[in-house]
């Protein structure tokens, strides 16, 4: 008996051992797990860290710990300091160092170090990389690499923006971020693709839909005025429906082209030959012989009126009354000179290769191009036309018609007006200069939303600018040839000597270039950009950090990726450097059903050029970084964006809301 009593209390003495043994694990653990989580840095109350700089930014508010998650979000801070309001300026000041500089006893300041020895935490369980639908009625497209969060947030007009050809138009904003267990804590900033101008940090804790079992996101902390609070993780609706129920949205031209009428009655495609969609094309805008003033004309008077049923019942008044906008472009291309790559048609990377409707396409419109006329000894004689396209743009791009007005009956037989089929025109499928928003044709990034206005001589303005004999721009839109009016008609397909139909119609976006002549007090590298990739970079600059969104021609869904960097004028070392870098990381976002899905990091150098279209004439390398128009690679830790050149179209110093 004594025996079983003394063994029980063996067994008692070795259970609470094992007990206290557990408890002490579990506490080292939770130990662990707090202090990965609370942040990686060391603070230092009332000490200043001189030196290291390389990037330093008033702060909203008078918080250390948002100087601090700013640090623990880049890779490239070592060490931060905290100058407190008052000191220098009448808002708290944070700097971030790219390595740690001896600590000096300073009242003035908060400091700290990132300790490398902490434990690492588990990589994230989550896997947020995907389309969200947020309650601004925004999609976000999110990608998550390890525990680095990327964004960029585009509103949308139609649920989903089904119906929108484009979104973003009244706010795009890109965001980066770190996942620390479910929290995202980050910085974000609108970009000049929509109309908003705002920028601040924002902080996420990630909740799970109690239904479903769902991530979704919720709004804990922001700064900037940002609107969303929460989101939730959305299949992308199905655009590649049937041609009869074709939307906006869908990248299908051939549809849209089958199902968009001009007011006569014809689709479009009775009348034009789609040979490649989304083309970007550079140029002078030059007048023709048929209309030589002004270089931008309209068949159709405004005194018809502009609503779509005016629109329909002017074919009855004047049956070449289309709406349609119209110029002619001399483009640059790479036998006109050495132009820059994200200028020249015939340096875009297989441009004439790749993306043709049809078979012949691209050797039949090259040869219409390069046509230049009669050759004779001695002389020859230059077309009228050559290296000249005609780009168009529609009044409306809707399916909608008059019901007495179609290919089987005359103007004459419609002599009271028939209903509208479907009603109102239906919904638009291809910009028009009197669509609006999302629908709109672009003029320098805004929409057009019928602020077009006729003078006596036929002059057409676009939202109180016009488009002068010379003004050099750049055109997107569907490269076609125009057969004519009517099915029957010839596309005059291999006849080179047939030239003047080569055109671009519709017209997406027209964006005049900048003068760069001209003075800009209040410019920095916030702008519209093109690169060697045809891409457009929609770039914004806030104090010295640098984001862009950048976008394939299509609108995103080849490649959209987010950036994020700082203007350095110091190395590591904290040694000047001879001239200004701007060095960060990027990766890109699922805009795409089947989009790139790469990252990297990068340093860009820059230079201003005078007239950039001038290759022969020298660019200053020597210039303030906020007057650069120019962007090269310096360095890239992949091949993604080597030997690339961007070049600045214009400046965007404030928000620029819709045309009126």
């Amino acid at each position: 008996m004594k025996q079983l009593i003394h063994f029980r209390w063996r067994l008692y003495g070795f259970l609470i051992v094992v007990i206290l043994i557990l408890v002490v694990v579990v506490l080292i653990i939770a130990s662990e797990n707090s202090v990965a989580q609370s942040g990686r840095t060391l603070v230092e109350p009332n000490r200043d860290r001189p030196g290291m700089d390389y990037r330093n930014f008033d702060l909203s508010e008078a918080r250390p710990e948002l100087c601090q998650t700013a640090c623990e979000s880049d890779p490239r801070c070592k060490a931060y300091t905290y100058v407190k309001p008052g000191v220098q300026g009448p808002q708290a000041r944070c700097w971030l160092k790219s390595g740690v500089p001896n600590a000096v006893a300073n009242e003035c300041c908060i400091s700290g170090v990132k300790n490398i020895t902490v434990a690492t935490p588990p990589p994230p369980s989550y896997n947020l990389t995907g389309t969200w639908s947020a309650d601004d009625r925004g999609l976000y497209y999110i990608r998550q690499l390890n525990d680095l969060v990327w964004w960029v947030g585009m509103s949308t007009e139609s649920p989903m923006g089904l119906h929108d050809f484009r979104k973003g138009i009244a706010y795009t904003n890109v965001f980066r971020g770190r996942l620390r267990g479910n929290t995202i804590v980050g910085d974000w900033a609108d970009v000049p693709h929509g109309s908003n101008d705002l920028n601040g940090t924002l902080t996420l804790r990630i909740v799970t839909a109690p239904i479903f079992g769902a991530p979704v996101l919720q709004k804990q902390a922001q700064t900037g005025g940002f609107g969303a609070s929460t989101w939730n993780l959305v299949i992308p609706t199905n655009t590649s429906t049937s041609c009869d129920n074709i939307v906006a949205s869908s990248p299908d031209i051939r549809c849209k082209f089958n199902q968009v009428r001009k007011n006569g009655g014809h689709t479009l495609y009775d009348e034009l030959k789609p040979e490649k969609d989304n083309v970007v094309a550079f140029g002078k805008v030059v007048p023709y012989k048929e209309q030589p003033h002004p270089s931008v004309g309209m068949s159709y008077s405004l005194s018809y009126g502009k609503s779509f049923q005016d629109f329909l019942f002017a074919q009855l008044k004047d049956g070449a009354a289309d709406g349609d906008i119209a110029f002619y472009l001399k483009l640059y291309r790479s036998q006109d000179g050495a132009w820059p790559s994200p200028i020249a048609l015939d340096q875009q990377p297989n441009f004439w290769s790749e993306g043709w409707l049809y078979p012949r396409g691209a050797i039949q419109i090259k040869n219409k191009l390069d046509y230049k006329g009669f050759f004779k000894p001695g002389w020859v004689f230059y077309s009228d036309y050559y290296g000249k396209v005609h780009p168009e743009v529609l009044m409306y791009g809707r399916p909608g018609h008059q019901s007495c007005l179609d290919p089987n009956t005359f103007p004459s037989e419609c002599e009271h007006w028939g209903p509208i089929i479907p009603p109102d025109g239906g919904l638009p499928l291809l910009p028009g200069w009197m669509e609006n928003g999302a629908n709109s044709v672009l003029w320098n990034g805004r929409p057009i939303n019928g602020f077009v206005l006729q003078g006596p001589d036929g002059t057409v303005t676009i939202g109180g600018a016009g488009l002068p004999e010379g003004t050099n721009v750049r055109i997107t839109g569907v490269l076609n040839l125009d057969c004519g009016h009517g099915i029957t008609n010839d596309c005059a397909d291999d006849d080179p000597a047939d030239e003047h139909n080569v055109e671009i119609h519709p017209v997406y976006s027209i964006d005049v270039l900048q003068d760069w002549t001209q003075s800009r007090p209040n410019a920095d590298l916030t702008g519209v950009w093109a690169a060697t990739d045809v891409g457009t970079y929609y770039v914004r600059q806030v104090g010295n950090t640098v984001w862009w969104l950048g976008l394939s021609r299509d609108r995103g869904r080849t490649f959209a990726n987010v950036f994020h960097g700082s203007i350095l004028s110091r190395g590591a070392d904290g040694e000047p450097l001879a001239r200004p870098i701007i060095e960060g990381d990027w990766a890109d976002v699922p805009i795409g059903e089947n989009g790139s899905m790469n990252d990297g990091q990068l340093r860009l150098g820059g230079s201003f050029c005078v007239d950039p279209f001038n290759v022969h004439l020298p660019c200053d390398v020597s210039g303030p970084v906020p007057q650069w128009n120019i962007l090269e690679t310096n360095f890239t830790n992949n091949s993604i964006f080597g030997g690339y050149r961007w070049q600045k179209l214009y400046d965007r110093t404030r928000p620029s809301g819709p045309v009126p």
